[in-house]
């Protein structure tokens, strides 16, 4: 896979181009893929009318990427052994014998992985209810940016026995 089509060690800066790299990596062991990003480079109406564009419609330009990986593995095994017999000896006396033998084994693991980056690392805030009742309003609000624009909502705060959570 290839993006642009200049070669991105003239615009990018060092720590950019490791970030670059990193993505490469990160893709490559999620996917199995390997991919070659290439940043093209921009001039200056280019720019302009990117941000242009931008200030019109902020959103229109963000992205995001959430990608999720779990894998359960389950083994479980079991033996069991029973022989019942006797012996009798030269002199007539009878010996009994029972065995029972009896291995089980199990074995189970979970792997997960979950990488977000770009706005879907940006979450609203989790509402944490300590009451039993459902989550309830108040009438006052307070401002908070949602979606990590720059520009701060106005949300209405929980009552009692609920706070907001936000990284």
């Amino acid at each position: 896979m290839k993006i642009g089509n200049s070669d991105e060690s003239s615009t990018l800066s060092p720590s950019e181009q490791i970030k670059v790299k990193i993505i490469e990596e990160l893709f490559r062991i999620l996917t199995g893929k390997k991919i070659k990003i290439k940043i093209p480079e921009l001039n200056v109406e280019n720019i302009e009318q990117l941000q242009l564009t931008y200030n019109q419609n902020p959103k229109q330009l963000r992205w995001g990427i959430d990608y999720q990986y779990d894998e359960s593995y389950q083994e479980k095994e079991e033996i069991s052994f029973n022989v019942k017999g006797f012996v009798e000896t030269v002199n007539g006396k009878k010996i009994e014998f029972n065995l029972e033998f009896s291995l089980n084994r199990a074995f189970s693991s979970h792997k997960s992985l979950r990488l977000r980056m770009g706005d879907a690392a940006f979450l609203d805030p989790i509402v944490i209810n300590f009451g039993n009742k459902s989550i309830e309003f108040s009438d006052k609000k307070y401002q908070f940016d949602l979606d990590m624009d720059g520009t701060k909502e106005e949300i209405y705060f929980v009552k009692r026995n609920s706070g907001f959570f936000s990284l």
